[in-house]
C-alpha cells in the first residue's frame, strides 16, 4: 500500500505548519497533495459566516471535508478501487456547543442567506452537488462512508483510536 497525504489549505496555514507537513511526508516517504480552493470563494464564505453567525470555523471544516472527500472519490474512480482514508476528524461529537460546528445543514442554510453564494459553491470544481446533498442528510458527515454506491470510501478516524495528550510531544 502506498499512502497519499492530503492537506487542505484554508488560507491560514502558517509557514511553520507547511514546513512540518513537508518534513513528515519526507520522513514517511509519501506524496503530499495540497488542495487549495479559490481564495475569492473562501473569503466570501468566511465573510458570510462572520456576518450571520459571528464565527468562521464551520467554513474550514465543511469546505475542507467536502474538497478532500470529493478528491478521494474522484481518485478512487480513476484508479478503480475503493480508497481507505485515515482522517484526523473525530467521529464523536464532543465539541462545545456554539464553539465549533460541523453540521452540513447549518453550513448550507447559512450560505443560502447570501445571494448566489450557494450557487457559486456548487459551481466550484471541488464540490459535487450529489455529495453535498448526501452529506446534508447525514447528522455527522464525518462518518459517511459513501454517497456513490459504485465506490465505497472506508474511513478510519485516527483520533477515535488514539488517546491524544496535547502536552506530550
Amino acid at each position: 500500500m502506498r499512502p497519499l497525504a492530503i492537506n487542505f489549505d484554508n488560507g491560514f496555514r502558517s509557514e511553520y505548519a507547511i514546513k512540518n507537513l513537508h518534513h513528515i511526508t519526507n520522513l514517511l516517504e509519501v506524496d503530499l497533495v495540497t488542495i487549495k480552493p479559490d481564495w475569492g470563494l473562501m473569503r466570501k464564505l468566511y465573510k458570510c459566516f462572520l456576518k450571520y453567525t459571528g464565527k468562521f470555523c464551520t467554513v474550514c471544516n465543511a469546505i475542507g471535508y467536502l474538497t478532500i472527500f470529493n478528491y478521494v472519490l474522484q481518485l478512487g474512480h480513476l484508479i478503480g478501487c475503493s480508497p481507505l482514508v485515515v482522517g484526523a476528524w473525530v467521529s464523536k461529537i464532543e465539541e462545545q456547543p456554539d464553539v465549533y460546528s460541523f453540521d452540513m445543514k447549518y453550513f448550507i442554510n447559512t450560505i443560502k442567506e447570501e445571494n448566489n453564494l450557494y450557487e457559486e459553491l456548487i459551481n466550484n470544481c471541488f464540490i459535487d452537488e450529489d455529495l453535498l446533498c448526501a452529506l446534508m442528510n447525514n447528522p455527522d458527515p464525518r462518518v459517511v462512508t459513501s454517497y456513490d454506491e459504485s465506490l465505497i470510501v472506508n474511513f478510519i478516524q485516527l483520533p477515535d483510536y488514539l488517546n491524544w495528550d496535547i502536552k506530550k510531544r
